[in-house]
């Protein structure tokens, strides 16, 4: 996840333009506002469920996820929010469909030994089918093998053949009556029951000092524990792991004995086939040692997976003190019982925390798989992200969890899936009137509609192209005449781990998907890519062309996302506004670009400074004007610089200030020249409405976006911000609202908005007709009343191509009105009166 920390924030532009009149309606309207805001925040409840009940959920270091069959699984995690709390233990029995979180841990992994007998290698037995759990337990009664009656002993490791045949390692605990706590000390010792535990016999003998210091008796009724001739001073030898019973009278055993060989001090390792009956046994040493210095990389690993076949695992360090993260892996393997070993140099590459053997030959682990015994190896990847944990069922049943309460299931070998609707983290959010698209990690893309009231992921329905990894970014072509055209650039991660990045359409308002154009010109983004769809304002018919900007440089499409053309890789491209179809302006990591052929070029047109350390975006405001935000984070992001342009990009001069309450790190959104809001981590949202020369904190930080060090992304609309935290948490904040509350008087007096032609003014005739000055194409038409009721809405007043609009004003009742109108140019304001 380490790459995500490195995201960089970016802006989906919105266009408000305002003149003067306007802005000043609106801050009129503000200034009945508490200080802080929070009467314009509302959270939005996303209507998703992980399963798990649980937003957050967390397999840091310390969870653990085992499945006992295709249905039956356990996931032990953290929840995120309050990972000092502990684990937090769930179980699922219809595959991961649903979780049930349980009240204390079940021990993972266990085996069925029998019907309902259930046990662990810890030594924990269940004999209802798992419902309850205890320690497994024997009675201590042979004074020739336990001298002192006051030693108080534990089962800590067990194996069965069946409910009755079972053989435990026991281990002296110290108590301390305190507290109730123990800890284990002494050596393993060597018990066989015959008849489920009621009845114990022992194999080994104690050597007693005192009630602390002792060790084992060399002789056990198998003989003296195995050393190499060559060992001497050997310090201890004795019982260190149980692997299997055979058969009911025979277990499998690893031995180990430490001392010195040559100039070494070292653990060496023997496996034994004891005969629980005779008793008797059959040794053999494993094939490696363990040295003090430097130590073991990783734990030691050694299972049978047949009655013949036997594989351990080791890891060793490259090079321990100077690339400690580097290890060599080894793997053994006999076919033959232990009487012969083949020695294996594994890839470094590979997994092994999470490799299982599922047969004698097919090994499988989150990133790679083995079908002859680990002899050779093959990469594989699923299409989410890294980490996480991982269990092969069985050889095609793969079950993988991750951040944000993920769980995602394979039935075929882990080419195709499917997830829950657990969060993630977002990377980009589109807004327009209300429709918002969200795109994040986990193959997710949130889409909500109708004000943002009706929610769908079709990563979770699985209506995005196969094995997408990620959506990078969406956006509405041109919504305001063909709503259900939606596109999206993600990335698809093939099984042999290939990544690229797609664009992708739906016709369907985004419930279904498809790919249309690879984009091989970007490599795997470094930071959230965006697209921005701009018009030309001269043409007749309102086509708009589309950018897709990145680290790579420039995609640009002119029918609306069927297809793209790379244009520029000269320039990488932090954000991007596009005045229109020619001109506009690039952030990058040096300086301020300006383009006026569409991005074929760009020039520089302003150097960064020093302090302008992180990019928050780049707006305009009224026609010409373009502005810039950046803040300083060696200063807390608390100081800020815009840098502001008057003639489409050209040229730039700085405004700058300090002080802010709270840090400025994400994102920002011009509504006019004066009016700027920022967003922040946590949810923070800041106004200024000075131009940038001072802001005031509207919204402070919300427990909702807590998780992931508030990690948030956010985008616009004309009238409120939208922020998506990771998880499934997201909120809308109000930026102006919806409509003024009433009509200032001040606005009565002359025509406002000069580039507004009205046919008359009061209106008597009952219709209300509007042109605009130099033709400028009309987009949009509303009318208010005086209690700020909407009264009149057309979003496409006049057809496409409209340079004048009529409104029927005969069933108004007579009074003052406020009329807005939205052009190619902008939007313009005006009084009227209607006479009736």
């Amino acid at each position: 996840m380490s790459s995500l920390l490195s995201l960089r924030p970016r802006l989906r532009i919105f266009h408000l333009i305002l003149p003067a009149v306007a802005a000043s309606f609106v801050l009129s309207t503000l200034a009945s506002v508490p200080a802080a805001g929070q009467e314009r925040w509302e959270n939005i409840d996303l209507p998703f469920t992980s399963g798990f009940g649980l937003e957050l959920l967390w397999p840091r270091p310390g969870s653990q996820m085992f499945w006992l069959d295709s249905s039956v699984g356990y996931y032990d995690a953290f929840d995120e929010q309050n990972v000092a709390a502990g684990l937090r233990y769930f179980k699922t029995t219809d595959g991961g469909g649903s979780w049930v979180e349980l009240d204390s841990a079940t021990p993972i992994p266990h085996s069925i030994v029998e019907g309902s007998v259930y046990l662990s290698p810890e030594a924990l037995i269940s004999t209802d089918a798992g419902d309850t759990w205890q320690r497994l337990t024997a009675t201590y009664t042979d004074t020739n093998y336990f001298p002192d009656p006051d030693l108080r002993y534990s089962v800590t490791r067990a194996v069965a053949h069946d409910p009755e045949h079972m053989t435990a390692l026991y281990q002296l605990y110290d108590l301390d009556d305190a507290s109730g706590d123990s800890a284990a000390f002494g050596p393993f010792r060597l018990a066989y029951t015959e008849d489920g535990g009621s009845t114990w016999r022992y194999y080994d003998s104690l050597l007693v000092f005192g009630q602390v210091l002792q060790e084992l008796a060399n002789q056990t009724d198998f003989g003296p524990f195995p050393a190499p001739e060559n060992m001497s001073d050997t310090t201890s030898s004795g019982w260190w792991r149980l692997l299997d019973m055979p058969t009911d009278s025979t277990v499998r055993v690893v031995t180990k004995v430490f001392g010195q060989i040559g100039s070494e001090r070292v653990n060496v390792f023997y496996l034994g086939e004891l005969n629980l009956r005779t008793p008797s046994a059959v040794w053999s040493r494993l094939p490696f040692d363990e040295p003090i210095f430097p130590p073991p990389a990783a734990d030691l690993v050694i299972e049978p997976l047949s009655d013949q076949v036997i594989w351990a695992l080791g890891a060793s360090f490259f090079d321990v003190f100077n690339q400690p993260d580097s290890l060599i892996w080894t793997i053994w393997r006999t076919e033959d019982r232990g009487a012969t070993w083949d020695t294996i140099e594994a890839p470094s590459w590979v997994d092994f925390r999470s490799l299982r053997f599922v047969d004698e030959n097919v090994g499988i682990a989150l990133n790679a798989k083995t079908f002859d015994g680990g002899r050779t190896w093959v990469e594989w990847f699923h299409p989410y992200e890294r980490g996480g944990l991982f269990y092969a069922v069985d050889s095609s049943t793969y079950r993988h969890t991750n951040r944000f309460s993920f769980f995602a299931s394979s039935g075929d070998g882990g080419r195709s899936w499917s997830r829950n609707d657990a969060g993630g983290l977002p990377l980009d959010v589109t807004a327009v009137r209300g429709n918002v698209m969200v795109g994040r990690t986990y193959a997710s893309l949130l889409i909500g509609t109708e004000g943002a009231s009706n929610w769908s992921d079709p990563g979770s329905l699985g209506t995005l192209p196969e094995r997408t990894h990620r959506v990078w970014t969406a956006a509405y072509p041109d919504f305001e005449f063909d709503s259900n055209r939606v596109v999206a650039i993600a990335t698809l991660r093939s099984y042999e781990g290939e990544d690229k990045l797609v664009a992708m359409e739906s016709t369907t308002r985004g419930e279904t998907w498809s790919v249309v154009q690879d984009l091989d010109e970007f490599s795997y983004p470094t930071y959230p890519l965006g697209i921005e769809f701009a018009v030309d304002p001269d043409q007749e018919v309102r086509d708009p062309v589309g950018f897709l900007y990145g680290p790579d440089g420039l995609y640009v499409t002119e029918n609306d996302g069927a297809s793209w053309s790379f244009v520029n890789g000269d320039l990488s491209i932090l954000s991007l506004t596009m005045i229109n179809t020619q001109y506009g302006v690039a952030v990058a990591e040096d300086g301020i670009y300006q383009t006026t052929n569409g991005g074929k070029t760009f020039t520089l047109a302003d150097t960064r400074t020093a302090s302008q350390r992180v990019a928050l975006g780049s707006g305009f405001g009224l026609p010409n004007s373009v502005g810039v935000m950046f803040s300083d984070n060696t200063d807390g992001t608390v100081a800020w610089s815009i840098e502001s342009s008057e003639d489409l990009g050209g040229t730039f001069t700085e405004t700058s200030g300090s002080g802010a309450e709270r840090q400025m790190d994400v994102d920002v959104y011009w509504g006019d020249s004066a009016n700027i809001h920022t967003v922040s981590r946590y949810g923070i949202i800041q106004h200024s409405s000075d131009g940038g020369r001072t802001f005031t904190l509207e919204q402070d930080s919300n427990d909702i976006f807590m998780g992931f060090v508030g990690y948030v992304a956010a985008g616009a609309d004309t009238g409120s911000i939208y922020v998506a935290g990771t998880g499934n948490s997201a909120g809308r904040f109000l930026m102006y609202w919806d409509r003024p509350s009433s009509i200032d008087g001040r606005y009565m007096a002359g025509e406002s908005g000069g580039q507004l032609l009205l046919s008359a003014n009061p209106v008597v005739d009952g219709m209300l007709r509007i042109a605009t000055e130099n033709d400028k194409v009309i987009s949009a038409t509303a009318l208010y009343n005086t209690a700020g009721e909407l009264v009149h809405e057309n979003r496409a007043a006049g057809g496409r191509v409209s340079r004048s609009a009529v409104i029927s004003t005969q069933n108004l009742s007579s009074g003052s009105y406020l009329l807005i109108v939205e052009t190619s140019h902008g939007r313009y304001t005006k009084v009227v009166t209607v006479l009736n």
